[in-house]
């Protein structure tokens, strides 16, 4: 699905890439393809490799703290993200004064 996405993609485009581990194959694969069309990247992990291209690129990350996920399923991530990116987008939203 992601790969049919990225025909649609273009530099104006927001990516958000995520994996609990930040090993997945398939999603460094895509980022591999993302970043070559886009440079709007946002990145939630809780660390491995991808962790280390978000910082290498300077991209806005949201590292999770394993720590909080003492059931440690990577399930738990998917609520975490979505938390990270309704604050992001409250932060860049229009000014409510």
């Amino acid at each position: 699905m992601i790969f049919l996405s990225l025909l649609t993609f273009d530099k104006n485009t927001v990516a958000f890439v995520s994996s609990y581990s930040g090993n997945t194959e398939e999603v460094l694969t895509a980022l591999n393809l993302i970043s070559k069309k886009t440079k709007k990247i946002i990145v939630f992990c809780a660390g491995g490799e991808l962790l280390q291209i978000a910082k290498k690129n300077h991209w806005p990350c949201y590292k999770i703290d394993t720590a909080d996920n003492p059931c440690n399923q990577p399930r738990m991530g998917i609520a975490y993200q979505f938390i990270a990116t309704l604050a992001m987008f409250k932060k860049a939203g229009p000014d409510s004064s």
